[in-house]
């Protein structure tokens, strides 16, 4: 069994150990446009990557890269907490701190060790495998979502933290264009262990202790939200505190149509919803409003006599000013 530890050009090592037979199994958090040559993976292996909004904005991890590892076969999850530089051959454990990029071939101080362990093949392997859930994996219908963070984030400085671990905690509405929804929902019902996994899935990279997490059942012929709307769910009751949906539709795991997307919420505000009555000075109109538009109300958070500001401040919530 042989141990090398590597630093200085440790790409030109990571590349030959990658280049052998057999399934390989990797972890590596950003990726530039450049990883397929440095990290060659083919049909049938397996690839976890940060590709949060925060990393792909920031640029540490490329779409070109992603879309080059989709059209290779490779099967590429996203792990919006990872930070892990680990690959593992038949014969080959990769265990480092360099991502897969020029900027870490070239500029940065790396270091790795180098093993043909089979006991820290097999940790490695597993490791990745447990990362790679049904629900995190990136598709070709991924990438114009996924190209359109990178081109938001063209004046971005990526060295200013590490994307999707070390950021600010983030307010409740960090995007006002992505307006408002009043829905009515139907209460769902999942399989519990489909809920459980998906509960992992979302909950996982939420790190402020003032929001929550959680998700909502999209049913087929359901309209799904636009990322950054601001929901407000009501019954006949009242109306529930609004949540922030924070990502694209997902597959629900064992089912063929249904679909879930996720959300935050502030957990101060959780369970205190407005009874109409304390809808002051609108009941009527809005009730009307809803009437005419089958039960679903769409608008901007831009008006400062819209509705959407309105609902926010009964629970004391501003809309945040994001002029630059």
């Amino acid at each position: 069994m042989s141990v090398v530890f590597v630093t200085g050009s440790v790409w030109d090592e990571i590349t030959a150990a990658v280049r052998s037979r057999g399934r390989r199994y990797a972890a590596v958090a950003f990726l530039g446009a450049d990883a397929p040559a440095l990290l060659p993976l083919t049909r049938g292996d397996m690839l976890v990557v940060n590709a949060s909004d925060s990393a792909v904005r920031s640029r540490s991890t490329s779409p070109e890269a992603i879309a080059a590892y989709l059209e290779a076969g490779v099967r590429v999850y996203s792990e919006g907490e990872l930070h892990a530089k680990v690959i593992a051959t038949s014969t080959t454990a990769v265990i480092g701190s360099a991502n897969a990029s020029a900027h870490s071939r070239d500029r940065t101080i790396e270091a790795a060790v180098v093993t043909g362990s089979m006991r820290m093949i097999d940790k490695v392997r597993t490791f990745v495998e447990g990362l790679a859930e049904e629900t995190k994996r990136l598709t070709a219908a991924d990438l114009p979502r996924l190209r359109k963070l990178w081109d938001e984030g063209e004046a971005n400085d990526p060295r200013r933290a590490v994307p999707g671990v070390n950021r600010d905690p983030e307010g409740l509405i960090v995007d006002v264009t992505a307006g408002f929804v009043l829905d009515r929902w139907d209460e769902m019902t999942v399989d519990p262990d489909v809920e459980k996994q998906v509960n992992r899935a979302v909950r996982r990279g939420c790190r402020d202790a003032s929001l929550g997490v959680d998700w909502l059942l999209l049913e087929p012929g359901d309209t799904e939200y636009d990322e950054g709307a601001v929901v407000f769910v009501y019954d006949e009751d009242g109306v529930e505190p609004p949540i922030v949906i924070t990502g694209p539709p997902a597959a629900l795991p064992r089912s063929r149509r249904r679909r879930y997307q996720p959300y935050r919420f502030t957990r101060a505000d959780a369970g205190n919803w407005k009874e109409w009555d304390e809808v002051e000075g609108c009941v009527e109109a809005l009730r009307a409003t809803l009437d005419d538009h089958d039960g679903r109300l769409e608008g901007r958070l831009d008006d400062p006599d819209g509705v959407g500001r309105a609902l926010l401040g009964l629970w004391g919530i501003e809309v945040p000013d994001t002029r630059a």
